[in-house]
């Protein structure tokens, strides 16, 4: 990448959806504590996260295609042994 990319931080807010675990004090107190503004959806307009959802499917789905994956459930999974693959990083991931 040639050009800076200043990514780094907390968000100003965050857009989620009516799950109980972002309607939980705990989260509530965290973004509050962090500066972080909450945008709920709208209840019953599960088209407002479309195309997260999509994103999140989309995803999973190219996750399944890596060595190791353990499937969504143990018919997908079938004779497949996840454990015997052994997964090694070449390079760091991330760095300091």
């Amino acid at each position: 990448m040639s050009e800076p990319w200043p990514v780094a931080g907390l968000p100003d807010m965050v857009h989620v959806d009516n799950d109980a675990d972002f309607r939980s004090r705990a989260f509530k107190r965290g973004c509050e504590d962090a500066g972080i503004a909450i945008d709920w959806r709208p209840p019953g307009e599960p088209r407002f996260g479309g195309h997260i959802e999509h994103l999140i499917g989309t995803q999973m789905g190219r996750l399944h295609l890596l060595p190791g994956t353990t499937f969504s459930n143990e018919r997908e999974l079938g004779d497949y042994n996840s454990n015997a693959i052994n997964l090694r990083i070449s390079k760091p991931i991330f760095s300091n």
